[in-house]
């Protein structure tokens, strides 16, 4: 299962107490305060796995607690410290306080390493309070109580190129062709209904990946409303989203346009992000399908308007190109 958003609660663990005792052993009179100090409490650390294309794992589990440290004991016996809690998540993860919505960091990197929640201190015994004054302490530290936090954590798919469109638009076909990959096209719409990652190779020097997101869905009647698409939060990290357009839809290409712009403006935020509508199928389009038409019908300063068929090599490469010149 596919799970790309989870709310959990971390504990860290209470540092141990500090000791009271004094030593004693035979011959050995007035051996003086032996305390030890409290080991500290484990934290609680968000840490980077290159394996993990979700957060499934953290999904049945929804609060995790690191080890408490261990009490200090006498003859100086400092207690052990608890051992830290690692909780592993993929790459382009943002974590946030669930409480207060503050952003406590990203993980971007199979090296990156958070620091959600410290564990409580270790409490100092009675060997550390010896004094030249006072060689007989007998007061000893309690240890400190650990952090508790509830996290909010939101994976965003890490790609360089993104592509959206309406049901049945080819996206998965085009996706696989790009990758060089087999792909049986299914007749029925949003087939896709997780997102994928497609690895292309754009020349023998530059590889890129691709996210294929599921379909924008439409109302059935005036194909005027969007209904609420969760996984197009996932544009956020692509640096170039190509907005596929049936050339063989009964819904015009203009219109098409138009229902994906509407749908993707509110998970942009305001971001700037180079784009390529792109006219899929061409070789099905329709008798009467003007194509100069429709390109000038779409063309703005910011867009390139591309025909491409799976079945033309030609326009494959060409958009290849395209890719590299928006990317590089």
């Amino acid at each position: 299962m596919f799970v790309d958003e989870v709310v959990i609660t971390v504990c860290t663990g209470n540092g141990g107490n500090g000791c009271a005792s004094f030593r004693r052993e035979k011959y050995i009179p007035r051996g003086g305060p032996d305390g030890g100090n409290g080991g500290d409490g484990g934290n609680v650390y968000i840490s980077s796995d290159k394996n993990l294309a979700s957060l499934s794992k953290l999904r049945n589990r929804e609060t995790y607690r690191a080890k408490n440290g261990g009490d200090g004991r006498r003859v100086k016996k400092h207690g052990e410290n608890g051992s830290n809690l690692e909780i592993y998540v993929p790459q382009g993860t943002v974590v946030t306080d669930d409480n207060t919505g503050e952003s406590i960091g990203e993980i971007l990197s199979r090296t990156d390493r958070i620091l959600v929640a410290e564990g409580g201190r270790g409490g100092r015994g009675n060997a550390v309070f010896a004094t030249p004054q006072n060689r007989a302490p007998r007061r000893s530290e309690l240890g400190t109580e650990g952090e508790i936090h509830v996290l909010h954590l939101n994976y965003l798919i890490i790609a360089d190129v993104a592509l959206i469109g309406l049901p049945n638009s080819g996206k998965s076909s085009l996706a696989a062709a790009l990758a060089g990959t087999s792909h049986t096209p299914q007749p029925h719409p949003f087939s896709t209904r997780t997102p994928r990652l497609f690895a292309c190779e754009l020349n023998p020097y530059t590889k890129i990946t691709i996210l294929d997101l599921p379909s924008i869905s439409t109302s059935n009647t005036a194909h005027k409303s969007v209904s609420a698409n969760p996984f197009l939060k996932h544009i956020h990290r692509p640096h170039l989203l190509i907005l596929t357009i049936d050339s063989a839809s009964h819904i015009s290409p203009t219109k098409q346009y138009e229902i994906i712009k509407n749908a993707i403006a509110p998970y942009l935020n305001e971001q700037q992000k180079e784009k390529i509508i792109l006219l899929s199928r061409i070789d099905t389009a329709p008798e009467g399908f003007n194509l100069t038409e429709i390109q000038n019908g779409l063309l703005t300063d910011e867009n390139i308007i591309l025909p491409v068929s799976i079945h033309d090599p030609y326009s494959l490469e060409q958009l290849k190109g395209v890719i590299a010149e928006k990317l590089i």
